[in-house]
């Protein structure tokens, strides 16, 4: 018994710190995107979008999404030669992000 408690802990641990170095992975490696660019990440299983890529200084960050909560989300027709999608947030909240 005392060994498997000690060895659900220690997997724990061990589980606790790779998703810490991955976080740590995730930020160090969007924190040098071009000028322009914002990278976000679609996390399906939480059905949550957040942005990784830190803002650049022509973003304006009082308009900007970080993150948020999908509903629903659909392709985007007001974007014909650009391929986008629009995303519904639970707040009601629209967003449309375009790929470049």
């Amino acid at each position: 018994r005392k060994v498997a408690a000690k060895e659900e802990r220690r997997q724990a641990r061990n589980k606790t710190r790779l998703d810490r170095k991955t976080r740590e992975l995730e930020a160090n490696k969007y924190s040098r995107v071009a000028e322009g660019i914002l990278v976000y990440r679609l996390d399906t299983f939480r059905q949550t979008i957040s942005l990784l890529s830190g803002p650049s200084s022509n973003t304006d960050t009082g308009s900007l999404m970080t993150e948020m909560v999908v509903h629903a989300a659909y392709p985007c027709a007001e974007f014909t030669h650009r391929r986008a999608i629009a995303l519904v947030g639970e707040d009601g909240r629209q967003e449309i992000l375009t790929a470049c």
